[in-house]
């Protein structure tokens, strides 16, 4: 793996890559907290291996002695670092930090200053960039919305969707097995256990044959923490052109938290699994929102497109072009 000094410094600075076994006072970067720092960096027309310098650079930045502090303990920690990513590669799991050209457009673009510095990824990155719907719901889904995510995952895999996953039990895992059995393009967002989701043999196959790509914000062996779940979704949603909910819950769980979130900052367009039998709450809850796409059945006859485009909005949705973010 090919790091630049920028790389490199963000990865000291905002990973807790070598720190995740220490008791010292001082931890790495939140997004808000990198954010401001490099804002000031740009301003000072400078990058983040800059700050190896810090000595020299912190008055500019206008920053006091204990964020100096901090930065210089984070940055003097190289040694830990190199040997903390090469135990990493040796698992097939790479890095990717805001200044690598290959960091995913997609979410720095939708997702603007809370795009993720690093993001820690398993197989073909570039699945990211292509026609995306991601697939959600809850976890314990009857056998009416199983029925429907398997039928509409293997609808979308004929018309060259990539499958977008959250990596949970449930609705996430009939659509990712469902993908694979068809030959289709999996993208999988976990936010816990990463190293364990790569071990699995057929996601390592589709991995080594381009057609899958693992995503976490956080440190690979790291464990469930609710919070990382709920900050999962809108990773999920981000990285799709349309997000299909098949199973939620009302006003509770992620799936829910997730749609609506989706639903205020438009990262996608939401489509409602709306078949009337054994309807759960929250997609009735849902169903009831302006511009959301009501799916009741699968057909074969008309393609995803073809029927999202021969719906007559009340208010039409309107495509953006938004600016990718310049912060490092």
């Amino acid at each position: 793996m090919n790091l630049s000094d920028d790389s490199i410094a963000i990865l000291l600075l905002c990973s807790d890559l070598t720190t995740r076994n220490t008791q010292s006072e001082y931890r790495p970067y939140t997004v808000s907290q990198w954010n401001k720092l490099t804002e000031k960096l740009i301003t000072l027309q400078k990058t983040p291996k800059d700050l190896f310098n810090i000595e020299v650079l912190a008055e500019n930045l206008n920053i006091d002695k204990e964020e100096k502090d901090r930065i210089k303990w984070l940055i003097s920690r190289k040694g830990n670092l190199a040997f903390a990513i090469s135990q990493l590669v040796s698992q097939g799991i790479n890095i990717v930090t805001r200044a690598d050209k290959i960091y995913p457009k997609i979410y720095k673009t939708k997702l603007k200053k809370n795009t993720p510095p690093v993001i820690y990824y398993a197989g073909n990155l570039a699945l990211l960039e292509q026609d995306n719907i991601a697939v959600v719901g809850s976890r314990n889904v009857d056998e009416i919305g199983i029925d429907f995510t398997t039928e509409f995952v293997k609808k979308m895999c004929k018309e060259n969707y990539n499958i977008v996953s959250g990596g949970a039990r449930g609705v996430d895992s009939v659509a990712e097995q469902i993908a694979l059995k068809n030959n289709g393009n999996i993208i999988i967002i976990v936010s816990d256990n990463m190293e364990k989701k790569i071990k699995d043999k057929e996601i390592r196959n589709a991995i080594l044959h381009k057609k899958c790509v693992i995503l976490s914000v956080v440190h690979p062996e790291e464990h469930f923490k609710n919070y990382n779940a709920m900050e999962r979704n809108k990773y999920i949603y981000s990285a799709a052109k349309y997000s299909l909910v098949v199973s939620s819950d009302y006003k509770k769980g992620g799936t829910w938290t997730g749609a609506i979130e989706n639903y205020k900052k438009s990262w996608s367009k939401l489509i409602v699994r709306d078949t009337k039998e054994n309807l759960p709450l929250g997609n009735t809850k849902l169903l009831e929102m302006k511009n959301v796409i009501k799916l009741s059945e699968i057909n074969n006859n008309i393609s995803l497109k073809q029927y999202i485009n021969s719906i007559n909005y009340e208010n039409p949705i309107i495509e953006e072009k938004i600016k990718q973010i310049t912060l490092f």
